[in-house]
């Protein structure tokens, strides 16, 4: 399986790792000379992207629930979650085990070979909460340090913690904010019963697209627009606001039938 260039492989009591075509194994191989940082967030986001992509086929039953799924692709379907929550298991398990990070409060990449964990948190290290990785334990830790200083920005949730020399609030993936991420950590927090953490996040998202327009991306101080202007993914501001997530903004569907 491929994630933007990414090779991402199963090995060792079932634990995720990565092999990305350029930056993540010279990190982990002496000598190679390509650039550490880049290597792991990159591990980091395929890592993340994986866990969340294996939980949306565990909900194969619901796929399958469509009126236009036929009866020969329900039984399909069902096999297939079947087949793959065991690999989910194993995933979580092995997430839990060799990239959970009680000091940091959150989950890490590791080396891929080592299982030496990079003490590197970046957006991605709070991905796993949308799909449903961290246990109630990890996930209150998790929203302790979310809501540290580390992470909250005038504008939450920066690319990569302000305490990281490497990051600049305007940087891609480097210290920026986007509104999809902000909604899968806003989502996952709500989730683990964290709604208040959740709302906040997502009312400050919604509140800066409304004063600055909506971009691709945002400063996470200043909350300038970056990026692409109307960038599809801004499409995740009324997610925050549908799913109720969201406090001081909401947004309701009008009924059609009712429309002048």
């Amino acid at each position: 399986m491929s994630i933007a260039g990414t090779k991402v492989v199963f090995r060792q009591q079932g634990c995720i790792l990565v092999q990305n075509g350029g930056a993540a194994p010279a990190a982990a191989r002496a000598g190679a000379g390509r650039s550490a940082a880049s290597g792991r967030m990159v591990v980091r986001l395929a890592l993340s992207l994986l866990a969340a992509f294996l939980s949306v086929f565990a909900a194969g039953p619901a796929w399958a629930a469509e009126p236009s799924v036929s009866a020969g692709d329900v039984t399909v379907w069902y096999d297939a979650a079947a087949r793959r929550q065991k690999r989910i298991e194993k995933a979580v398990k092995a997430m839990r085990e060799h990239m959970w990070d009680e000091k940091a409060g959150t989950f890490l990449a590791v080396n891929r070979d080592s299982l030496v964990k990079i003490p590197v948190a970046t957006i991605s290290s709070w991905i796993p909460l949308t799909a449903g990785v961290p246990t109630a334990a990890m996930a209150k830790r998790m929203a302790e340090a979310l809501a540290s200083p580390a992470w909250q920005t005038p504008l939450p949730v920066p690319t990569v913690a302000r305490t990281d020399k490497r990051w600049k609030s305007s940087a891609f993936w480097r210290g920026d904010v986007w509104p999809p991420t902000n909604y899968q950590i806003a989502s996952g927090l709500a989730a683990y019963g964290h709604r208040d953490l959740a709302a906040d996040i997502a009312d400050k998202t919604i509140a800066n697209a409304i004063r600055n327009g909506i971009s691709e991306r945002y400063d996470s101080i200043s909350g300038k627009p970056l990026g692409v202007k109307d960038y599809c993914m801004g499409s995740t501001l009324a997610t925050m606001m549908l799913d109720g997530i969201a406090q001081k903004h909401t947004l309701s569907l009008r009924d059609k039938s009712s429309a002048p």
